[in-house]
């Protein structure tokens, strides 16, 4: 039978997580700013670009009056007036270690260096 300590910090990252997602419309794309009309979001956290050229993560930057300000991690190509932005009250983190020591990652902690995922 497993106690309550070894699972505690599985519990505590499911605490974190939101099973709401929040949605609103691309209202403009400027540069790499992204503008929509909602979702109820907070700054910092992470959101998605739902388009027809693919799936984009983003981060939420700030507001322009009930405008919502994002910046996607990817070049926005493609991104245009009415595609989907979506958020679910995650903010960005990422594990850290041994395995991390030394390794190039992206924005996202993806690895881009050659060594095997961490």
């Amino acid at each position: 039978m497993n106690s309550p300590g070894l699972l505690s910090r599985y519990f505590a990252r499911l605490e974190a997580c939101s099973a709401a997602c929040w949605q609103g419309r691309v209202t403009q794309v400027t540069g790499q700013l992204v503008e929509s009309e909602g979702p109820f979001c907070t700054v910092g956290e992470l959101c998605q670009i739902v388009s027809r050229s693919g799936v984009f993560s983003g981060e939420i930057v700030g507001f322009r009056g009930t405008t919502v300000l994002s910046m996607p991690l990817q070049r926005p190509q493609g991104i245009r007036y009415g595609d989907r932005v979506m958020t679910r009250g995650a903010r960005p983190a990422i594990w850290v270690g041994e395995a991390l020591l030394g390794r190039v990652i992206d924005g996202m902690g993806e690895p881009l260096d050659s060594a095997e995922p961490c």
